[in-house]
C-alpha cells in the first residue's frame, strides 16, 4: 500500500482530488512516502500547500524558512497556513502583530486561535483581542480558542466582558459559554451585576435563560 500512495502521489495523471486526499492521511499511514511529499511541498502547483501541510504533519511543524517564505506571499491561504504549522518558528509577538494587522481574516483567524494555544499570560490577552475583531470568522476563532482553554481563561474573559457593553460584550459572553462550569459560574455574575442590562441579558442567554421581555 504504501508504494502504491506513493506512486499515485507521484503520478501528474491521477486526479488532484486524489492526490490531495492522500496528502490529508494520517502521517503514520504516509510517512513512508514522506520524500515525495517533500518534492511536492518544494514544487509551486495546486498541491504544494496541501504538501506543505502534509510535511508539517509528518515533522510537527514547519521550519522557519518554509514559514517565513510562506508569510512572504500574496495568497492568504499561504499565510494561514504558515501560521497553524508554525510550531516555534514564530513568536509571541510575531503572532500577536499578524492576529491584529494581517489584511486577510483567515490569516487572523489563524493567529489567534495559535496564541489561544499558548501557555503566557499575554498570549491568551492577545488572542482576546481577537473577540473584538471586525470578522465574524476570527471572533469565533477567539472564542473557540479560549473557550477551549477551560478554567484558565475565565478572569481573563469575564474582565473583557465587564470592560464592554453590548453587543461586544457578546464576544467574551460566548467564549465564556464554551469554557465549562468556571465559566457557568462566571457568566452568572454578569448576568446578575454587568452593569450594562443588554449584556446581563446575554449572559442570562449563555446560560439557557429567556430574554427578558424588554429585549
Amino acid at each position: 500500500p504504501a508504494a502504491l500512495l506513493g506512486a499515485a502521489l507521484d503520478d501528474p495523471g491521477r486526479p488532484l482530488a486524489l492526490r490531495a486526499a492522500i496528502l490529508s492521511l494520517e502521517p503514520d499511514v504516509l510517512r513512508p512516502s514522506r520524500s515525495r511529499v517533500v518534492l511536492l511541498a518544494d514544487r509551486p502547483g495546486p498541491l504544494e500547500l496541501d504538501a506543505l501541510d502534509a510535511l508539517a504533519r509528518l515533522d510537527g511543524s514547519l521550519s522557519p524558512e518554509r514559514v517565513r517564505g510562506l508569510l512572504a506571499r500574496e495568497d492568504a491561504s499561504a499565510r494561514a497556513l504558515a501560521v497553524t504549522r508554525a510550531g516555534a518558528a514564530l513568536d509571541l509577538a510575531a503572532l500577536s502583530a499578524l492576529a491584529r494587522r494581517d489584511p486577510d481574516p483567515s490569516v487572523r483567524a489563524a493567529a489567534v486561535a495559535a496564541l489561544a494555544r499558548r501557555d503566557e499570560t499575554e498570549a491568551l490577552a492577545a488572542a482576546g483581542a481577537g473577540l473584538f475583531d471586525s470578522d465574524g470568522s476570527v471572533r469565533a476563532s477567539a472564542a473557540q480558542g479560549l473557550g477551549s482553554r477551560g478554567a484558565e481563561s475565565v478572569a481573563l474573559l469575564e474582565e473583557l466582558a465587564l470592560q464592554h457593553t453590548a453587543p461586544e460584550a457578546g464576544g467574551p459572553i460566548a467564549a465564556l459559554s464554551l469554557t465549562g462550569p468556571a465559566g457557568h459560574e462566571s457568566l452568572a455574575r454578569l448576568a446578575a451585576s454587568h452593569p450594562d442590562p443588554k449584556a446581563r441579558a446575554l449572559a442570562g442567554l449563555a446560560l439557557g435563560r429567556p430574554l427578558p421581555e424588554d429585549h
